[in-house]
């Protein structure tokens, strides 16, 4: 079934531009092994601009931790442990979509890969250090929510995603 676009001017709130900002909220891993955790932390900020009646686009700055410990690597034997660090600019387009009694934005970012910063230190497989700062140069993202009826600053939880999402 092909989704129902809705016309931004039709909404109730029909902003030009919206400041988002997108934080991480990824569960711990309860099964790790001991003395290993994997906290994580990523955080997106910036502007979607209004391009047309049905999408936004923009350029937001991303920063990112993330400690990784366990097998990993198809040579890994035990465990080995690291961390990405990484800084970036990405490219973000966010489409409205309905039907529904609220309508949803959907939001996908791709790293531009001439402005990403990514260190891998650790000490587990070249091979894998590697194919992570491959997957964190390229990888694509996305997530969708429902657009607040109300003008103003709010806060979602996105659970389905692990994010929280700030937007005014």
């Amino acid at each position: 079934m092909p989704r129902k676009l809705l016309n931004v001017s039709d909404l109730r709130i029909s902003p030009p531009a919206m400041s988002l900002r997108l934080r991480s909220a990824w569960p711990a891993l309860s099964a790790a092994p001991p003395g290993c955790t994997d906290p994580w932390s990523e955080a997106l900020e910036g502007t979607l601009v209004r391009v047309d009646d049905a999408w936004y686009e923009g350029r937001f700055v991303r920063s990112t931790t993330l400690r990784f410990c366990g097998p990993h690597g198809v040579a890994a034997r035990g465990h080995c442990g690291g961390a990405l660090v990484g800084t970036g600019v990405v490219r973000v387009v966010a489409e409205v979509e309905g039907p529904g009694s609220r309508p949803t934005l959907s939001v996908e970012w791709q790293p531009m890969s001439d402005s990403t910063q990514v260190t891998v230190k650790g000490d587990c497989p070249a091979g894998f250090a590697t194919a992570l700062e491959r997957l964190y140069r390229s990888a694509p993202h996305a997530v969708e929510f429902e657009l607040p009826v109300v003008a103003g600053s709010r806060q979602l939880l996105l659970d389905d995603y692990g994010w929280v999402l700030e937007i005014e």
